[in-house]
């Protein structure tokens, strides 16, 4: 809901897969022949967040720009803080979001340690945005549900998704002076594959 809202008032332009993307990407194809993508994290379009569906894609199935423009950036760009406007809300970096935050709340202990914890929080988180490396479809504003992905593929995480700590949130008290991203940072702290600082 948060994003759906921010998406509606976010400023600026956005950074999709364009133009410039497609001269890098037919870079990475006249240096790699025969083609040999299969979706590694080196292409331009490897280890990209996608539906479990299209996580198998070779780099020669996703060839295509998203959009027409061109705003001359290949990969990511810096958004600027201390703007009154959300920046980048669609496009740049896609985003983890919990459509419903009482599910993830109601995690228990026991299940967290009967199956793989990336497994667990997959259920109730998605993928949503698109970034500077996404196709086209699906949609930015249409949700990746993370869900039917295998173990493997969700430890070997999205070169294009990231978090905004931008919003309020309710277990950080909400409001002014609440502290989102220390109660972010606490969570992060609990998994024993991160080292958060």
């Amino acid at each position: 809901q948060e994003w759906v809202a921010a998406s509606r008032e976010a400023g600026g332009d956005t950074n999709l897969r364009d133009a410039s993307w497609k001269l890098v990407f037919d870079q990475f194809l006249a240096m790699n022949q025969p083609a040999t993508g299969n979706g590694k994290a080196g292409w331009a379009n490897g280890q990209i967040a996608r539906p479990a569906e299209k996580t198998s894609l070779n780099a020669m199935e996703d060839t295509e720009p998203a959009v027409a423009a061109n705003d001359g950036v290949v990969w990511f760009r810096p958004v600027p803080g201390g703007s009154d406007a959300m920046r980048d809300v669609v496009g740049n970096v896609a985003e983890y979001v919990a459509s419903d935050a009482s599910a993830l709340r109601a995690i228990t202990d026991d299940q967290l340690a009967s199956s793989p914890r990336i497994k667990i929080f997959s259920r109730v988180v998605s993928v949503i945005g698109g970034s500077a490396l996404s196709p086209a479809e699906p949609a930015p504003e249409t949700p990746i549900v993370l869900a039917g992905s295998t173990v493997s593929a969700l430890k070997r995480g999205f070169s294009d998704v990231g978090f905004r700590l931008a919003f309020t949130s309710s277990e950080a008290g909400g409001g002014a002076g609440a502290q989102p991203g220390l109660a972010v940072l606490k969570k992060l702290n609990d998994q024993g594959f991160l080292a958060a600082k």
